[in-house]
């Protein structure tokens, strides 16, 4: 007759809850891509690849766009017409 016993358990250190790591993980990727994505628009503007403006000017343009209302009433109606208000 054969006598099967289970494996020893080995102490093991506590773990991050599931939901805390899934919840990092992809908060960290989407910033590393947003990051890269906003240094590739500012290089491929300073270096004159594309007839693009950089994403500084494109900033302090929606602000000033923003601060004079202009900004919001276009946004408005595109929605409007699109349907979505």
């Amino acid at each position: 007759m054969t006598v099967v016993t289970a494996p020893e358990k080995t102490p093991t250190t506590p773990e991050a809850p599931r939901g805390a790591r899934r919840t990092v993980r992809p908060l960290v990727f989407n910033l590393i891509a947003l990051v890269l994505g906003v240094a590739l628009w500012a290089m491929t503007a300073a270096a004159g690849l594309a007839d693009i403006p950089g994403p500084l000017s494109v900033s302090s343009r929606a602000r000033e766009l923003l601060s004079d209302g202009t900004l919001t009433q276009d946004a408005l109606a595109s929605l409007r017409r699109s349907s979505w208000v």
